[in-house]
């Protein structure tokens, strides 16, 4: 034969088997038995999927009602099409909506701790800028003291200077007066 006929025969054959290759997502309906051929007769492989369960469609027999189908979990054989349904079922949406549900609540779980975590950066500031504050007017008033310390020193020693020259000058004239009663003995007889 040649390669062009057997190349037609292989695609014609293709087209009318009944047969057909499919990549569908499909949702169980009711329990699903998972069979290791097509028909009622082969031995189950894989017994009671539930309801809601997400099977992947491999291939579709429409004239005898079955599809080859695999699992999420990769459980493979053939099922009757008549417990696969395309939407999915209310129990996948409210599981969906579950889901969506709590990342929605770990989202806001986020978001008030974000804000708790700003609110308490904006306080710290705020505390910053008021001990700041009170820091530069410590500051100041450590200024103000330290000065007024300087100044009382420089007046104790001037007050010291003073002290000291009265002394010198009480001393100068308490020896005036007693060098002057002295000589005013001297002079008398009395002595």
């Amino acid at each position: 034969m040649k390669p062009l006929t057997l190349l037609t025969l292989i695609l014609c054959g293709l087209l009318f088997t009944s047969t057909a290759i499919s990549e569908d997502v499909r949702y169980v309906s009711d329990l699903l038995q998972i069979h290791g051929d097509k028909g009622n007769q082969f031995s189950i492989t894989h017994r009671d999927i539930p309801s809601s369960t997400k099977i992947y469609v491999l291939e579709v027999d429409e004239a005898s009602g079955w599809v080859r189908v695999k699992t999420e979990d990769g459980k493979e054989g053939w099922a009757r099409s008549l417990y696969l349904i395309e939407k999915p079922t209310a129990a996948n949406k409210l599981t969906a909506i579950g889901k969506a549900q709590q990342r929605l609540s770990a989202v806001e779980n986020e978001l008030d701790n974000l804000k708790k975590v700003s609110a308490n950066a904006i306080n710290l500031d705020l505390q910053h800028q008021k001990l700041l504050t009170k820091y530069e007017l410590m500051q100041t008033e450590s200024d103000t003291n330290r000065a007024e310390i300087q100044r009382l020193e420089n007046d104790n020693r001037h007050n010291q200077w003073l002290f000291g020259a009265l002394l010198l000058i009480c001393g100068i004239i308490t020896t005036l007066i007693i060098q002057s009663m002295n000589q005013g003995r001297k002079k008398s007889d009395w002595g």
